[in-house]
């Protein structure tokens, strides 16, 4: 859960109740300058992790002089701001989360952060377009591997191999190369030489009985 708060502080201490192991992050930060006249100093992109063990956080004493603003963490994990016409904006979130702005969130955005989003949405669009670019080149070769064991297919189909076992096919095409024996044709021309020569028999006894006959009248 990420939770924004804003403070308007004045002669009074406010305290921020942080779980422990949640990320405190100060987008905004203005109090007085010293100067003669004052003029609002604005600190960004300050980030306080929240640990039992931790108790006092000075931070602001050295970064701005003469300010008047203490970040005390106490032991029930909160934040304890005093200060004096500071104005204090930012939000909490789980150790380790990235924040997502909402859209009925108000823009608590902290220093770099419109950078880094950006740097962020490279790297992911760059990583998505290698993705692509791998994908499309095993797709392609799949599709050429395909294409050529069609080819291998069609020409073992032309040369009579079989696409599960081709030893079967070619002891197949052993038995094709045999040629089949001639039909017998003996038999038949031998028949019928012998009925020409029994013709032949049969005229020839007719002709010696009518020889016969011719003696005896």
């Amino acid at each position: 859960m990420i939770a924004h708060f804003g403070l308007s502080l004045s002669d009074k201490s406010e305290t921020i109740d942080v779980p422990e192991n949640y990320v405190l992050n100060i987008t905004q930060l203005s109090l007085p300058s010293p100067s003669p006249h004052p003029t609002p100093i604005t600190l960004t992109g300050l980030t306080l992790t929240s640990t039992p063990t931790t108790t006092t956080i000075a931070i602001l004493s050295s970064q701005i002089p003469h300010a008047s603003v203490n970040l005390v963490l106490g032991t029930d994990s909160a934040y304890e701001i005093k200060g004096k016409g500071v104005d204090l904006t930012g939000y909490y979130q789980p150790t380790g989360m990235s924040y997502e702005e909402d859209e009925d969130d108000e823009q608590f955005l902290r220093e770099g952060y419109d950078e880094e989003y950006e740097r962020a949405l490279d790297k992911a669009e760059e990583e998505m377009l290698a993705a692509s670019t791998s994908s499309s080149s095993s797709s392609s070769n799949s599709i050429n591997s395909d294409v050529n064991r069609e080819r291998v297919y069609h020409l073992g189909k032309k040369k009579g191999y079989n696409e599960d076992d081709t030893s079967e096919s070619e002891s197949e095409d052993d038995e094709e190369d045999v040629a089949p024996p001639p039909p017998p044709t003996t038999k038949k021309v031998e028949v019928e030489e012998g009925k020409k020569k029994k013709k032949k028999r049969k005229n020839g006894n007719a002709g010696n009985q009518n020889n016969a006959k011719k003696w005896k009248s």
